[in-house]
């Protein structure tokens, strides 16, 4: 069964406090959040392809996104045309260990439970058995 992440921690004060981000125009910023939400959507990869970017990140034209893109490049990870962006990758990771530790905790639990449970069962068997017996 495919673990689905259902959400990630992005930290409002990364993004605040990183010189980069502040200093790009609101324009940047909007494209930027978008490709981290894309990315984040779509486990951390997708490919580089302007005209499909520009769309999902709401931009005017293609050109309009490739002169953002320019600015924002450094942000990412371009590499054999898949985009990448390492905190991204990051928080998946981190968001993907969450998840299969508390599936694991939860398999615990329901096993216990369950021999919990045919013991008490077992145990009230007992019980009827022996009532009726008297």
């Amino acid at each position: 069964m495919k673990m689905k992440i259902k959400y990630v921690q992005l930290e409002s004060g990364a993004f605040l406090t990183d010189i980069d981000f502040v200093q790009f125009k609101p324009a940047e910023m909007g494209v930027y959040c978008y490709l981290i939400l894309f990315l984040t959507s779509n486990n951390g990869k997708c490919d580089f392809d302007p005209q499909a970017l520009s769309r999902v990140c709401n931009c005017g034209s293609v050109e309009e996104f490739e002169k953002i893109w320019q600015r924002i490049s450094k942000k990412f990870r371009l590499r054999n045309g898949i985009l990448r962006h390492k905190r991204v990758t990051k928080e998946l990771s981190r968001a993907k260990k969450l998840l299969q530790a508390k599936r694991r905790g939860g398999l615990s639990t329901a096993r216990k439970r369950r021999h919990s449970t045919s013991i008490a069962v077992s145990t009230a068997d007992a019980k009827e058995t022996k009532r009726k017996g008297k």
